[in-house]
């Protein structure tokens, strides 16, 4: 039994061997694993994937310019190199390289080998091609990724439905997060459903269960805000800037003074544009920005900030 005794204590150190150096590796800052992938390709030469991970790296700290050379080099050393291709058409995209990000992309879907790799691909160029203002093409590419792979996933739902609002297909946003949220479960689509509802003017049809979610929910704001918007869409004003108002109370708790969640910064943006407070929702957007937030995130906020006249907002009495 001994022999064995003394396998089991060599696998067991073995194991917790692998995984220290698993949690120092997770550790590491983006600077330490730059220096670590560059000492690396000093040793042994570039590769492609050193050179994708660098890059990885390079944008977490923001200096795309960098990541850019990374990625481009991978590719000369690997043309048809498909996650070197997808993160460059996504860094010139965070650019603002809109032609660039686009031509990329094109490039990604003549060398994908999967349903799966193209549907990814057509993703990015739509995003691109909703940031140069075309937003018919961009949608009818998002619809492309769908037939490519129809599984997608929760950021496709969400950008392919922001697109849908800007263009007013209502009732295709409604079915298409309806059909997402079967066929997937998510609280987030679901959620994504009901404001379709509201925007497509179904508002009276989905306040039962915004009521029941108000009623059921510890922490409220967010309901209380799809409520707001169902009743202002119905024309009771009043009602609207109770819950408007208890919304923002509760988020003015909620939201941490040094690290604030982006979603409920978003969210009490929204409610200060609802209520005719413009400067204080956009302090909240800027702020958003600040924190990193995705564009499809912010289409109800800039929508609301978008209109001149705030004083057909339910009410201006919340300030920061």
């Amino acid at each position: 039994m001994e022999p064995v005794k003394r396998v089991i204590r060599s696998l067991s150190i073995a194991a917790l061997l692998v995984a220290t150096a698993q949690v120092i590796y997770a550790h590491h800052g983006p600077g330490e694993m730059i220096a670590m992938f560059t000492q690396r390709m000093e040793a042994d030469g570039a590769t492609p994937v050193l050179l994708y991970k660098r890059a990885m790296e390079w944008r977490t700290l923001g200096e795309m310019d960098k990541a850019t050379d990374d990625l481009r080099k991978s590719i000369e050393l690997s043309p048809k190199f498909v996650d070197g291709i997808e993160l460059l058409a996504e860094v010139y995209l965070a650019q603002g390289s809109l032609e660039k990000s686009q031509e990329v992309a094109r490039t990604g879907l003549q060398v994908a080998q999967s349903a799966q790799e193209s549907a990814a691909f057509q993703m990015v160029l739509a995003r691109a091609l909703e940031k140069s203002g075309k937003s018919a093409e961009a949608l009818k590419t998002c619809n492309a990724a769908f037939d490519s792979f129809p599984r997608g996933n929760l950021d496709w739902y969400l950008i392919r439905g922001t697109l849908q609002q800007k263009l007013g297909h209502h009732a295709e946003r409604v079915a298409d997060f309806r059909r997402g949220y079967e066929e997937t479960g998510s609280i987030v689509l679901r959620n994504s459903m009901v404001d379709a509802m509201i925007d497509a003017g179904r508002a009276e049809e989905i306040l039962p269960v915004i009521d029941q979610q108000v009623d059921a929910c510890r922490l409220k704001s967010s309901w209380l805000l799809r409520r707001a918007r169902a009743k202002i869409s119905l024309g009771n004003q009043a009602q609207a800037v109770d819950d408007l108002n208890m919304a923002v109370a509760e988020l003015e708790k909620r939201i941490h003074p040094i690290h604030p969640d982006v979603t409920l910064v978003v969210d009490r943006g929204l409610a200060r544009a609802l209520l005719g407070n413009e400067e204080g929702a956009r302090e909240d957007l800027e702020r958003a920005r600040e924190l990193g937030v995705s564009p499809s995130m912010l289409h109800l906020l800039l929508q609301e900030l978008s209109s001149a006249d705030f004083d057909r907002k339910p009410d201006k009495s919340e300030r920061s």
